[in-house]
């Protein structure tokens, strides 16, 4: 069940992150889609956080590695998608600079945001990550394939304490 949970939980972040490209595509018009699109992004990245509770520190940690497990699944996933938008406007010669520029802004602030929201929540609870690891993941959350190797150390050092403690 959690693996079907933080699936449809990837989908969704990747709908919203996507949304100004899925409606440059159609012939959909409207700000009510990005506003429902914006609410559905915040109920993904806030929810997590009602359901743990105080004090739970298993389930805590639990819920920050699936929140930077998503970034990995959809920060992968979103770069995939640009490229091919960008082959198929290439192809078809109807590259449109704008739109394109305006999409990969909004994957890149969205991105941001569930590359933070993972870390606040693992450095809140996790107190063995280390200032080394901290300082690397801070000056990474930009950079999409490095951010990914310094969250698979912290995902590997939280599974060994969590390992430790059993």
């Amino acid at each position: 069940m959690k693996v079907i949970n933080s699936i449809a939980n990837s989908l969704l972040l990747l709908f919203t992150m996507n949304i100004f490209l899925i409606l440059s595509k159609t012939e959909f018009e409207g700000m009510y889609i990005y506003i429902i699109a914006g609410v559905i992004f915040a109920a993904v990245n806030i929810i997590p956080v009602w359901s743990v509770g105080r004090g739970n520190y298993e389930a805590g940690i639990f819920k920050s590695r699936e929140m930077l497990l998503q970034l990995v699944i959809t920060s992968n996933v979103n770069i995939l998608i640009i490229l091919i938008d960008f082959a198929i406007m290439y192809v078809n010669n109807s590259f449109n600079l704008v739109n394109f520029l305006i999409n990969v802004i909004l994957i890149i602030v969205a991105e941001s945001i569930i590359f933070w929201n993972g870390l606040i929540r693992m450095f809140r609870i996790a107190d063995e990550i280390g200032e080394k690891w901290c300082l690397a993941a801070i000056f990474t959350g930009m950079l999409p394939f490095i951010n990914i190797f310094v969250i698979g150390n912290i995902i590997s050092m939280e599974n060994e304490h969590l390992a430790k403690r059993k």
